[in-house]
């Protein structure tokens, strides 16, 4: 027997001795309580019926007593159809019709109206159907009579095809139009087969919009009309619910994943299509193929094809997507995507939605899975999307690196970390100081030796550094810190001292000493920043400036250099010795006495110039196992 959630639950209501349960026990084919006396109800009864088609129903009738209140409300509130029998010489009969019409639209439910014992009939039958048609949700009014075996088929036909394809989600009974809710699922099905997105369905589209129909009834034949628009598409549509051609409809729905509801399940999609992984060690990022897919979806929401994504245009694709959990966060970083990725006067570039995507991705692969599933992306291409990388801690070679690269950057207050992050995305240096409120990335692109690098770099509020740090959920996502301290500031080297001493001692960090286009002074510590660098065996501070310095690294630089820290982690992590007096359990980290850095500067300019590319995998092999052997 199916599950409950595969049934079509019917509550069958009226009178005591209206024939509710002869009906059943007719429709059923049970015989077991055929000489049951009233008022005893049923127990459930199931009936079963194989379509033509493939597809099976079941239905499950529950007759209620209505005398019990509160029971029969909830047995409404969780049934499909209300099925109201009446009999059809009671002179009640509409009184009866309009309570159980007034119980079924508090619940919003179909009904059913029977007049039943219709062999009894004394004069003419009082014609029910101008009074249920009020109802917006009316579906069926017809007469049976159990004993001479009339009119028991066709109940039993208009139940089996209300199962199959539900009308009261799409059409309004009483109106005979389309349910204002159900147009927005018939615009996003509009918007998939406008592939070109000019507003209207060509000569080629229209022909996929006529093969789906054709795969429910290969008779059928729609002549397109000229200048297919949504209007005219929508026409079609309630033309076709008007001919009772509920079959093709729900074909064209359930084509673009629409279930009973007309919702979309875009969870239990998504989780069919996620690539099964282990969350502690494991990454889910981005294939090429993946990417290729939203790079067509780029070109389908530039409905002006100037290149560029504008507010509207994402505004617009994003309509399609319901805002609620993860996906408002999504949507929300599209539709103002210009402070976080690659822009021009606020419209997204291909670059960006492309850098974009990989961020949300590695956050969230889900939400992407999601957001392709309203966007119409085939089941079949969902499973060539997404790919299984490693985390830090847990990667053999190349081969387990991801190309979307995590890196956190920490620094004193006004060290410049916000002005350096806008550089990555081309953003103009701006004077004026604004303190950082909230977590925030910002993406682009980064290419290192003929591989194309995602950087994603992350701000944190000061107030959450002491805890980010402490929280290995967050740290172990990170493949690169990035240290900055302000030059022109003496006291701001002092605060990356206490940042250093709780990072992990496999994770890569190099220091930038930014804002060098000011007067530099000498920091507020033991030893300069250069020899803590130095007594630590990592290169020395990088010297940045946004604002531009003839002596200072190129911005562009400082992002290759953190790409290369992360893809290379041996060339970016600390040299520490144990002290001997140290307790076991609370071991002092003391940095080594090492006056420079040779050995990896010889390494970080062989790896620049390309004359150590043969042996730079063996390279990395030492440098992790080394690491490893630490821990």
């Amino acid at each position: 027997m199916p599950s409950n959630d595969q049934f079509t639950t019917i509550a069958v209501v009226g009178q005591p001795r209206s024939g509710k349960s002869s009906l059943i026990l007719k429709i059923t084919g049970d015989k077991s309580d055929k000489d049951k006396q009233n008022p005893r109800l049923l127990p459930p009864k199931h009936f079963e019926l194989d379509a033509s088609f493939g597809q099976s129903v079941h239905l499950l009738f529950l007759e209620i007593n209505e005398e019990n209140q509160q029971e029969t409300d909830f047995i409404l509130g969780e049934s499909n159809i209300v099925l109201v029998v009446v009999d059809i010489n009671s002179q009640y009969q509409k009184d009866e019709v309009n309570k159980w019409i007034e119980r079924s639209r508090k619940h919003k439910k179909p009904i059913f109206v029977i007049q039943s014992k219709a062999d009894l009939l004394e004069g003419e039958v009082e014609d029910l159907t101008t009074l249920v048609e009020r109802y917006e949700k009316y579906q069926y009014c017809g007469t049976t009579s159990v004993k001479k075996k009339r009119g028991v088929e066709e109940i039993v036909g208009a139940l089996c095809q209300f199962a199959l394809f539900p009308t009261d989600v799409i059409f309004d009974a009483t109106s005979k139009n389309l349910n204002k809710s159900s147009v927005p699922a018939f615009e996003r099905v509009f918007w998939i087969l406008d592939r070109d997105g000019d507003g209207e369905l060509s000569q080629t589209e229209f022909t996929e919009l006529l093969s789906i129909f054709q795969s429910s009834d290969p008779e059928i034949n729609i002549e397109k009309p000229s200048g297919c628009n949504l209007i005219s598409y929508l026409s079609i549509i309630k033309d076709l619910m008007q001919l009772n051609r509920f079959d093709l409809v729900w074909t064209l729905l359930r084509e673009f994943s629409y279930q009973d509801n007309l919702q979309v399940d875009d969870v239990g999609i998504s989780q069919l299509y996620l690539p099964e992984h282990n969350p502690a060690t494991d990454i889910i990022v981005l294939t090429n193929y993946g990417r290729d897919v939203l790079t067509a979806l780029f070109k389908r929401i530039d409905t002006d094809s100037d290149l560029l994504l504008s507010q509207q245009e994402l505004t617009s694709a994003f309509m399609f997507v319901p805002l609620k959990d993860s996906l408002i966060t999504v949507a929300d970083q599209f539709t103002n995507g210009h402070d976080m990725c690659q822009s021009v006067h606020k419209k997204m570039t291909l670059v960006g939605w492309l850098a974009l995507w990989s961020f949300t991705t590695r956050q969230d692969p889900q939400a992407l899975l999601r957001c392709l599933v309203f966007w119409g992306i085939p089941e079949s291409i969902l499973s060539r999307t997404l790919q299984i990388k490693k985390k830090r801690d847990f990667r053999n070679g190349p081969q387990d690196m991801p190309d979307t690269i995590q890196c956190y950057v920490f620094g004193a207050a006004k060290s410049g970390k916000t002005c350096l992050m806008k550089s990555l995305i081309g953003q103009e240096f701006d004077h004026e100081y604004s303190a950082t409120n909230e977590q925030h990335s910002v993406v682009n692109v980064v290419d290192y030796r003929d591989q194309r690098y995602y950087l994603v770099v992350t701000e944190f509020q000061d107030i959450e550094v002491p805890v980010i740090l402490k929280r290995l959920e967050n740290m172990n996502q990170c493949d690169v810190v990035c240290l900055v301290y302000d030059a022109s500031d003496q006291f701001s080297f002092l605060h990356l001292s206490t940042v250093q001493k709780d990072l992990s001692k496999t994770l890569p960090r190099l220091f930038v000493s930014s804002k060098v286009d000011l007067q530099e002074v000498d920091q507020d510590f033991d030893v300069t920043p250069e020899e803590y660098c130095d007594r630590l065996q990592l290169v020395r501070p990088l010297r940045v400036s946004v604002a531009g310095a003839d002596d200072a690294l190129h911005i562009s630089e400082l992002w290759k250099e953190l790409v290369l820290a992360a893809v290379n982690p041996d060339l970016a992590l600390p040299e520490w010795e144990e002290s001997e007096d140290s307790d076991e359990e609370e071991e002092e980290i003391v940095p080594r006495e090492v006056p420079n850095v040779v050995v990896k500067r010889v390494v970080r300019i062989g790896l620049a110039v390309g004359v150590l590319a043969a042996v730079g995998y063996a390279v990395y092999r030492f440098g992790f196992k080394k690491a490893e052997s630490k821990q």
